[in-house]
Formats: structure tokens, C-alpha cells, sequence
């Protein structure tokens, strides 16, 4: 069994369930997983951390504790400290949009450096490609001989992070979900032999515990975070034009977001305001249970770092 420290931004979230499936993956095979986070916890990070199952987790976010660790480590330490910035801002030029999440999350970066150097892992996996590439930059220059693996999806591709870029070429495992992306690492430095496809699956077991129930072919059903790119208002216009066509159609839309209270106007506003709700957040398993009972699953995004998302291939 190995010890694994897993790089992401956040966890848990209440739309990266692959994340989850992958730590209990990990651990109901015996290894011991704990997960740095760059950024700061959700309000409801208790809630879905006890939803997820993952109350054994170690898992560490961005806090206050981060900006004193960043000041006690500029006076015990400041040519480490130093050292940090220097080796981040002096390895590839930055956009502004990229210096700026850089310079914003690079004190949280030392602090997990920090934390690996205390206690080392067997092996340091980055899940997400971006912004957790500072992480591996600073291990890597800063001499570490931990063994370190990287995933690059579709949203690390569509970013193109420079320092993503700079260190492909020193980590000792790249994986992504499809051949597709190949091309794009290809051209990164990374040969087409060494990258590992690893397809995501979904955890089927949790499909097997719903109980059979009534789908009810009137019933449609989308689930996504309520932001512009993933394009509800489009799932809403579809849905007006076939309440056109079959006066029993209904539409629950699961999920929340900013552009929440845009389309409930929407909504509200058009000739099927009857016959849409919208159910916020839902539990995973109240989640898999709406889509059992639905006879159509509609999901328009227009996310360009979206491909194949995990929710289609639950709906399926």
C-alpha cells in the first residue's frame, strides 16, 4: 500500500464527484490518501464531505492559517520563501489573467510544499493539470525526488497554463481520458507512448442501489451548475417547443449556480412556466433517482472545457 497526497483545487465540490470516486478508489484498496487543496473550503464542505463518505479523508485547504504560514515562513526562512516566488515567476512569462491566479495562489503552494517535505508521500498525483502544476514546479526545482503523476483533462487543455507546460516533461506518469487529447500533450514535449489513457468511469454500484421505480416518459430532466456556459436557457427554449408538441411535458432542472435567479425569470416569464421546476442542489443519490425517473436527459453546454461530461454518462 502507498501513501498518496493528491493536488486538486477543491474538495469536495458539488460537481467534481469523479474526484471522489477516484480517493475511494484508492483507499477501499488499501492505500492512504490525503488531498492538498490551492484553494479555500466550501461553506457546505462539511455537509458534502459526510455525503461523499469521505469523513476519513485528511483533506487541507487555503485559510488564514495560510497567510501566517507565508509570514512566519518570509522571517524563519526567507531565502526558501524567496526562492518560491523567484523560481514560479522566473520560469515561463505569465498572461495577466495567469500572473494574477499565480501570484494569488502561490503562498498556498509553498505551504503544501511545506507540508510534503514534513511528510513525505510515496507518490504526489496531481488531478487537476493547471494551477496544481505550481505545486509540482516547486517540488521539482526545489530538488524533491518524490515520484509525481499529473492528469490533464479538458479544462487543462482549454487553459493552456505555461507552467503546466514547463513541467510535463519532469513528472514520471501523464494521464488524460482520451485519445483525443493526445495530440495537445504530443505537443507539450510528452511522446504519445508515454501518456496513460485512462478512461473515468462512473461507480456503478450506486446505480444498483436504486430501487426500480416508475420513468415517466413526460419527464425531463437537466442537471448542471447554473452558469452561462452550460446554456440552461437553451435546455428552458428546447423545452418550451415541446411543451408545443405534448402539453404533459415537465422539466426539473437540478442544480444551482449564479444564473439561477436569471432563469427562474426566464422561466417564469415564458409560455411553459407551468411545467418547469427547479430543484437546487440535490443529494447524488436524489440526483440519480430524478434522472431513473425521467424519460429524456437534456444538456446543452457550450462549456469549451466540457467533452464528455460525467453527468451524461450517469444519465445513460
Amino acid at each position: 500500500p502507498m501513501k498518496i497526497t493528491y493536488l486538486t483545487m477543491r474538495m469536495p465540490t458539488q460537481t467534481e464527484t469523479f474526484a471522489v470516486s477516484d480517493i475511494k478508489e484508492l483507499v477501499a484498496g488499501g492505500h492512504t490518501v490525503d488531498v492538498q487543496c490551492l484553494r479555500e473550503a466550501l461553506k457546505a464542505s462539511e455537509s458534502l464531505s459526510k455525503m461523499y463518505g469521505l469523513e476519513s479523508i485528511p483533506i487541507s485547504h487555503a485559510s488564514m492559517h495560510t497567510v501566517l504560514s507565508l509570514c512566519w515562513s518570509l522571517v524563519a526562512s526567507p531565502r526558501f520563501t524567496l526562492s518560491c516566488f523567484t523560481i514560479v515567476l522566473g520560469s515561463a512569462k505569465l498572461s495577466p489573467k495567469h500572473l494574477r491566479a499565480t501570484l494569488l495562489l502561490l503562498p498556498r503552494a509553498i505551504e503544501i510544499v511545506q507540508a510534503i517535505h514534513r511528510s513525505p508521500p510515496d507518490i504526489v498525483h496531481a488531478f487537476w493539470g493547471h494551477n496544481p502544476s505550481l505545486v509540482v514546479l516547486l517540488l521539482r526545482r526545489l530538488g524533491s525526488k518524490i515520484p509525481v503523476t499529473i492528469f490533464l483533462g479538458a479544462y487543462d487543455l482549454s487553459e493552456d497554463y505555461p507552467i503546466t507546460r514547463l513541467v510535463l516533461p519532469e513528472v514520471d506518469g501523464v494521464f488524460t481520458h482520451a485519445q483525443a487529447n493526445v495530440p495537445f500533450l504530443e505537443r507539450c514535449g510528452i511522446p504519445p507512448a508515454q501518456v496513460k489513457i485512462v478512461h473515468r468511469g462512473i461507480p456503478i454500484d450506486d446505480f444498483e442501489r436504486l430501487e426500480e421505480g416508475s420513468r415517466s416518459c413526460t419527464q425531463i430532466c437537466t442537471v448542471s451548475a447554473l452558469e452561462k456556459s452550460k446554456r440552461v436557457d437553451k435546455v428552458i427554449a428546447a423545452f418550451e417547443r415541446i411543451l408545443d408538441r405534448d402539453a404533459r411535458a415537465t422539466l426539473l432542472v437540478i442544480g444551482d449556480g449564479p444564473e439561477r435567479q436569471a432563469l427562474e425569470s426566464q422561466a417564469a416569464a415564458g409560455p411553459a412556466a407551468h411545467a418547469i421546476r427547479f430543484l437546487g442542489y440535490r443529494a447524488r443519490d436524489d440526483v440519480f433517482r430524478q434522472m431513473a425517473e425521467s424519460g429524456m436527459f437534456l444538456f446543452l453546454s457550450e462549456k469549451v472545457s466540457v467533452r464528455l461530461p460525467k453527468v451524461v454518462k450517469e444519465a445513460m
